[in-house]
């Protein structure tokens, strides 16, 4: 069962912030936006967003990263590195691409705005599977792997895989 996530006034405008942040970064370092979407306000506003909700969701400090890195994660705990893709469709899918780095976790959350909801998560390796490939096409301008949300795991296995490698981190120092 997916939750609902409801942000507050204060982090909207804090998710916003970083998201106009990531389009001036970019922009003046002449990055482009990835798998062929557009560079837009509302793109990076939404994904900072998106960022927010699942940090909350896993009440987990969301701390807005000085770069795009893809090695870390969005969610970059230490431990568990953490992706997260969102959509505006309710219904959308989990949209996964070959250069994904196989072990990270990637979570779904789906909404705009301040109302999110967190539909699920698996590793980039158990997504990338020849039936949810799509080529480019139609509505679809970049191809990639697209997982159905029923195939996705439970947010609450997350949490535990995150408290069990945080709890083992903590028996070795």
């Amino acid at each position: 069962m997916a939750d609902t996530i409801r942000l507050s006034e204060e982090e909207v405008y804090r998710g916003a912030a970083e998201g106009v942040a990531r389009v001036i970064r970019n922009a003046l370092r002449g990055r482009l936006a990835a798998y062929g979407a557009k560079r837009s306000w509302d793109l990076d506003v939404e994904a900072a967003l998106a960022e927010l909700a699942a940090a909350k969701h896993l009440e987990l400090p969301w701390e807005p990263l000085a770069d795009i890195d893809t090695t870390t994660g969005d969610l970059a705990n230490g431990r568990v590195k953490l992706q997260v893709r969102s959509t505006p469709r309710v219904d959308g899918s989990l949209i996964l691409h070959r250069s994904d780095h196989d072990e990270h976790a990637f979570v779904l959350v789906c909404g705009s705005f301040n109302s999110w909801k967190v539909a699920g998560w698996m590793f980039a390796r158990e997504g990338k599977r020849p039936d949810c490939w799509r080529p480019a096409g139609g509505n679809i301008r970049h191809a990639a792997y697209f997982v159905p949300q029923g195939r996705l795991r439970p947010m609450e296995e997350l949490r535990r895989l995150i408290d069990d490698k945080d709890r083992e981190a903590s028996d070795g120092e």
